[in-house]
């Protein structure tokens, strides 16, 4: 048909409306949404939590503080990492760069440790390809 030819130019509205939105929020820095229970735990190094005006618990049975270079980390459930203020609006992006543990039969693992701890139905065979 003679008309078919021209309404490749024509855009609809209601569709370049909906267009800009989707790229609006793609362009977005969103976060993460975490679990909220034990099953991942996020940890953070005392020393970050401290530099950035968050209270922690000392370790020591004493109350004092622990030493820095001792590295001492603090464990939090996902979703309460991502209320620190300054720490937890991460991105699922940028929180591959944290440090986090995930809970599988009974242990934590790293994600690289998880991945060697997940047994295969057919065995190892599965598990190293």
């Amino acid at each position: 048909m003679a008309g078919d030819d021209h309404m490749h130019d024509v855009v609809d509205p209601d569709v370049s409306k909906r267009l800009a939105a989707l790229l609006r929020a793609s362009g977005r820095n969103t976060a993460a949404r975490l679990a909220s229970n034990d099953d991942l735990l996020i940890a953070v190094k005392d020393t970050t939590l401290k530099e950035n005006g968050i209270p922690i618990e000392p370790l020591n049975s004493d109350g004092s503080a622990d030493p820095a270079e001792k590295n001492v980390y603090t464990f939090s459930a996902g979703a309460n990492f991502q209320a620190l203020a300054k720490l937890g609006n991460k991105t699922a992006k940028q929180m591959d760069g944290e440090l986090v543990y995930i809970r599988y039969e009974g242990n934590y693992y790293t994600k690289n440790g998880l991945w060697n701890a997940i047994k295969a139905p057919d065995g190892p065979k599965t598990t190293v390809e």
